[in-house]
């Protein structure tokens, strides 16, 4: 049986809205369900995209990320940048 965990306990920024809280409770979730696990960070990544948006629209931009999970997570902020 496997133990689920959830973030009941942990302390959040402001930036972490109920929103995000769901989406990363999702990847907890998501131990053994890989869709839920894209799906929860494609939308972590469109709130990433909405937090660093305004203070990049004049700014000449670079946006890294390691290759694990740079597709779900990082894609919707560089679309949302450069789109």
């Amino acid at each position: 049986k496997m133990e689920r965990y959830n973030m009941d306990h942990r302390t959040y920024t402001e930036i972490a809205t109920p929103r995000a809280k769901r989406q990363l409770q999702g990847l907890l979730d998501s131990i053994s369900a890989p869709t839920i696990y894209r799906e929860s960070m494609i939308e972590l990544g469109k709130l990433l995209a909405e937090a660093i948006l305004p203070s990049l629209r004049n700014e000449n931009t670079l946006i890294v990320s390691t290759a694990k999970d740079a597709d779900y997570l990082l894609t919707p902020a560089v679309n949302a940048v450069y789109l």
